[in-house]
């Protein structure tokens, strides 16, 4: 063990208490220059409270970072590249305890390298003097702390202030450290703003982030204000336009009716106001008693280009002579369909969509997603299309003419600034088309005379039958189906008789309409019925011999043949329509060969006028 191994060690000691003070005497005089320097901030920022401009606060903040600069090279610098140095902590402990330096040199030849300096014997000598003192030099004082005191007294003396004023004003402080950090809180008034909704949004008031509002085309801007306080009458709303082209003042009235009831302290009141069209991006700030906000961001964004393109896929019996599925050109809202039809309106926008709904009347249809439609353009294959739910709907089967709106929410919660409107017609069904023909008029009573008859429908045939009537006389003797009044009129209530007053016909008219409805039935030939496994046609023809060998007809009697046709509508009833009735007059053959001649006769007649027209011989005037 070396001689002064004590007294390095106390000298090691004394540079890390040095080093210690030198680091805590920078240290605190940083930190005396940080909350001086937030105090101007604070004072600044305090007085320019109501310029929102970013720019002015990060200025203010930019000199405060210069001035914590300043003071670092001023004030802590200088103590941090100072360093200590046994050695050097020896002159220092020589200048302090009055001593010689004979504990320099005692130092210095206990190193190995002086080993070889001067006579060993004075060496010697040298180091056990100063090693018999070396526990007698008093080192107290030798590391200085009067400068670490004096900045530690101001750095109390500097946090007291700040701790007193974070006390009396803790609101302020708060404040404070959030605009620090570029928040967007204000300093306390006394009109307190606690919410403000534009056209249904939030705005948070604590960010800049969120200060963008979006707003669609043209749409009017529309503020819900409510704030604490005092009463105020009203405020402002200043509204600049980014390009310089719209700039207004809007008032904030009241939401409520003012009432002669003293406000509750710490009430809330709402306030309303609203700019008519917004047609660029803005800039508004909201003004209400002793309070106001930061310049909040209008943006504008287009409202979404919605169309329609609608499909409808017809009834059934309708799909002879239409195709399976119809398709209108998109931006279609207004067309006709037929009766029973299924219509899809399918929906597409240039943007994505929350939700799509139609209205008719009270009746409100939601839309869904369709990724498999059919109605994709080739030119946007990500396009979404949306299409109703038809089940129990009036889409699934229009029956009367329907007038409808569509509107939309995109995912910035826009809708469209006026619903689509659109109109479904009914296609005019018309009754089928018939018509019946024979060969001659006269017949024989016995004979089996042939009828040709035709019918046409829009869509398809249900049902073809005949009738028949003889008429002898003045009397009927036999009647078909059609026109009994007999058989239906005669158990009828009369309109705007008393269901007591009506009288049950006698035996007789029961038993003459028993007859009736036997005859009719007798007098009813089918000809065709539209079966369930049939395809539907809307063009039928044919002919038919008519067997009169059963009528029991008689010389001079006429027969009235009426053809008959209903058309098919599926679960709807059909229309019918009624030929001209083909009258056949009853005769013998001596009446068939007058009716001969007599054609034959009005055949030569008509042959030598039409001879004589071509010769240019007439008679003469």
């Amino acid at each position: 063990m070396k001689q002064l191994e004590y007294l390095r060690d106390q000298l090691l000691d004394l540079c890390r208490q040095s080093r210690r003070v030198r680091w805590a005497t920078a240290a605190s005089g940083m930190a005396i220059a940080l909350l001086l320097v937030l105090a101007g901030i604070f004072a600044i920022d305090w007085t320019f409270r109501k310029t929102e401009d970013l720019s002015v606060r990060l200025t203010v903040l930019a000199g405060g970072v210069a001035a914590l600069g300043w003071a670092f090279t001023r004030f802590a610098q200088p103590w941090l590249k100072q360093r200590e140095e046994p050695m050097e902590m020896a002159l220092r402990v020589q200048r302090h305890a009055g001593i010689d330096s004979d504990l320099i040199a005692a130092l210095q030849f206990e190193t190995p390298a002086a080993t070889d300096w001067g006579s060993p014997h004075l060496t010697t000598a040298l180091i056990e003097n100063v090693s018999s003192r070396q526990r007698q030099v008093d080192l107290k004082g030798v590391v200085r702390r009067e400068q670490l005191v004096k900045r530690l007294k101001m750095l109390g003396a500097v946090a007291a202030v700040w701790l007193v004023v974070g006390l009396l004003i803790p609101g302020y402080v708060g404040v404070f450290f959030n605009r620090l950090l570029l928040g967007a809180q204000q300093y306390p008034t006394l009109t307190q703003i606690k919410s403000i909704v534009i056209n249904g949004r939030n705005v948070d008031l604590s960010s800049r982030v969120d200060s963008k509002i979006r707003i669609a085309y043209g749409r009017a801007v529309k503020f819900e204000v409510q704030a604490t306080g005092p009463a105020v009458a009203g405020g402002r709303i200043e509204m600049a336009g980014n390009k310089g082209g719209q700039s207004a003042v809007i008032s904030l009235e009241p939401a409520a009716a003012a009432t002669s009831v003293p406000p509750v302290a710490d009430a809330v009141a709402a306030f309303k106001g609203q700019y008519p069209r917004l047609l660029e991006d803005a800039r508004c700030q909201i003004y209400l008693g002793d309070a106001w906000t930061e310049p909040l961001n209008l943006t504008i964004i287009p409202s979404p280009t919605v169309e329609v393109e609608p499909e409808v896929v017809p009834p059934l019996y309708a799909r002879s002579n239409t195709p399976e599925l119809l398709t209108f050109p998109r931006g279609t809202r207004q067309f006709s369909v037929i009766e029973g039809s299924e219509v899809r309106l399918n929906v597409s926008s240039d943007r994505p969509l929350k939700s799509v709904t139609l209205k008719s009347g009270p009746i409100t249809i939601p839309f869904v997603l369709n990724s498999a439609a059919t109605t994709r353009s080739p030119l946007t294959p990500n396009e979404q299309i949306w299409s109703p739910k038809l089940a129990n709907t009036p889409l699934a089967a229009i029956i009367e003419p329907l007038r409808y709106s569509i509107d939309v929410v995109d995912g910035e919660d826009q809708t469209l600034e006026r619903p689509l409107e659109g109109y479904i017609r009914i296609e005019p069904d018309l009754a089928p088309r018939i018509v019946a023909a024979t060969k001659t008029p006269f017949i024989l009573p016995g004979a089996r005379p042939s009828t040709y008859y035709g019918v046409s429908d829009d869509h398809a045939v249900g049902r073809i039958w005949f009738t028949w009537e003889v008429q002898r006389g003045d009397a009927v003797v036999g009647v078909g189906a059609v026109g009994n009044a007999l058989a239906t009129g005669g158990l009828q209530q009369k309109p705007g008789v008393p269901e007591t007053a009506v009288q049950p016909p006698d035996a007789d008219t029961l038993n003459a309409a028993q007859n009736a409805v036997q005859n009719a039935a007798q007098n009813t030939i089918e000809l065709y019925k539209l079966a369930e496994t049939d395809a539907p046609e809307p063009v039928l023809e044919g002919t038919y011999a008519i067997d009169l060998k059963t009528v029991g007809l008689k010389r001079g009697d006429t027969l009235k043949v009426t053809f008959h046709a209903t058309d098919y509508r599926g679960k709807n009833p059909g229309k019918s329509t009624d030929s001209d009735p083909l009258v056949f007059q009853v005769t013998d053959e001596q009446g068939i060969m007058a009716s001969l001649l007599e054609g034959d006769q009005k055949s030569a007649r008509e042959l030598e006028l039409f001879i004589k027209q071509l010769l240019g011989l007439g008679d003469s005037p």
